[in-house]
């Protein structure tokens, strides 16, 4: 019998329906394969399922305790800093004003392990009347795998800079020295910071020694911190183009104003200093220094270039024990008699051979004799330290002799003019100082005794005036 004719698209339509009642069993099939398939997986490695599993489930405390903490610091007062987002960390700053802090912060929180969150807080506090200091308290967040929370530590931003108290501005050179007198009182100081700045203090020694004073249009302050005010020179000195003031060094030479109160002890109503001359001798200066030592008392030392020279452990030991050297003269010459380029020789000579010794220049001077006249002070750097009670311990013949002439002559304020190169004076030091400390005396530095003694000024003790040579 013949078929009936059937188009292509009419045998398609038939072949379809033929499978379609199929299709669900295939279906059913697929799925029933993964899952055993899947479940094979499982069943070859537990242990990786369980750690997938765990790893979703602290993912999500975390951001759930991250959430909850970045809500919790939004209530804050805080400024977000878009400078400083990354994907990874997230920064508050309160009181953002510049680059500069942001700065501050990437330079204590270094991108290899800062925290993910952290907050800080600018603190202002008055260092002295003109000035404020300023830094930055932290708190930086870091996650606790263990305890599931975010751990908190307190930390602050370490240096921190000082503003003008007024302006809020970086305080200028004219605002710490108002004059170009009162620069020029502290240039023996100047000078050591400039040594001290330089990566061989040797290679420029002549050219420091032969400075002259600073005006402060030659000089300009780039920061001010804890440690002192830096500053930049116009033109450099050898390597050197900036150094530090210290606060500690300079605080009688500076405005009062810019200065904390700190560096600016009670006077004791009650204090001498004690000065030896002619030294260092190996005979004698050792042993003065135990003794010094024992009685836990400072001095100054006036010492000779040429014995200087000849005992360089000494000098270092002196220095190395708290006590302030001061220049003699190279060999004892007498300076009133001699030219201003001899006077000159005489000092720089010692100043040299103090500084390639021990790194620091003598800090006074005292003329040998006591003999001075304007036309030399002016050609010198240091302040100039006589004496108000001079023992005469060269001349005495007991211990007991120079004790009493201290006593004889004592008043607060005095400067005790002693030699170290005599056997009979180091003998008479322990005594003196235990009768003047059951006495009430203190003793005290050239320093702080004439707070900040200036240059080209001399000095004396006790009730005798100062001689300003103009």
């Amino acid at each position: 019998m013949t078929q009936p004719y059937q188009s292509r698209k009419q045998i398609h339509r038939k072949k379809k329906k033929n499978w379609l009642p199929l299709l669900p069993v295939c279906i059913l099939f697929l799925a029933g394969g993964t899952y055993v398939i899947n479940k094979m997986l499982v069943d070859l490695n537990p242990q990786q399922e369980k750690a997938h599993a765990s790893s979703s489930s602290k993912k999500s405390e975390k951001e759930q305790a991250k959430e909850s903490l970045l809500t919790q610091l939004s209530n804050e007062k805080w400024t977000k800093s878009e400078s400083y987002s990354t994907s990874e960390q997230t920064f508050f700053i309160d009181d953002l004003k510049n680059e500069e802090n942001l700065g501050l912060l990437f330079s204590h929180f270094p991108k290899e392990n800062a925290p993910e969150i952290v907050t800080g807080k600018e603190v202002s506090e008055d260092y002295s009347e003109a000035l404020k200091r300023v830094y930055y308290d932290f708190s930086s967040y870091t996650w606790n795998e263990t305890k599931k929370i975010y751990d908190k530590t307190e930390s602050n931003s370490g240096e921190a800079s000082f503003m003008k108290a007024d302006t809020h501005e970086l305080p200028k050179i004219t605002d710490f020295f108002p004059s170009k007198t009162e620069l020029m009182h502290s240039h023996f100081l100047i000078q050591q910071e400039i040594l001290n700045s330089s990566q061989d203090g040797n290679k420029i020694i002549d050219e420091v020694l032969n400075q002259q004073p600073f005006t402060p249009e030659e000089l300009t302050v780039s920061k001010v911190n804890d440690v002192g005010i830096q500053v930049n020179l116009t033109k450099p000195i050898g390597d050197v183009s900036s150094f530090t003031l210290p606060w500690a060094e300079f605080a009688y030479y500076l405005n009062p104003k810019y200065v904390s109160t700190q560096y600016f002890p009670k006077k004791e109503t009650k204090q001498v200093a004690l000065t030896f001359d002619d030294g260092p001798s190996p005979e004698t200066t050792e042993r003065l220094l135990d003794i010094l030592k024992e009685e836990n008392v400072k001095a100054t030392f006036f010492v000779l270039g040429n014995a200087a020279q000849a005992n360089p452990s000494i000098l270092e030991k002196i220095i190395s024990e708290g006590h302030v050297i001061g220049n003699h003269s190279y060999d004892h010459a007498k300076l009133t008699q001699l030219s201003p380029e001899a006077v000159k020789k005489e000092m720089q000579d010692t100043d040299k051979i103090v500084y390639q010794t021990t790194g620091q220049l003598p800090k006074y001077i005292r003329p040998p004799y006591g003999a001075m006249k304007e036309s030399i002070a002016k050609t010198l750097n240091q302040p100039l330290i006589h004496w108000n009670i001079d023992t005469e311990d060269w001349k005495k013949g007991s211990p007991e002799d120079i004790v009493g002439a201290v006593n004889e002559n004592l008043e607060n304020g005095s400067v005790i003019l002693l030699h170290d190169i005599h056997k009979t004076s180091v003998d008479s030091v322990q005594p003196l100082i235990q009768s003047l400390k059951k006495q009430g005396y203190t003793f005290t530095s050239i320093n702080s005794l004439f707070e900040g003694p200036h240059r080209g000024t001399q000095y004396f003790g006790g009730s005798r005036e100062i001689n300003v040579f103009q």
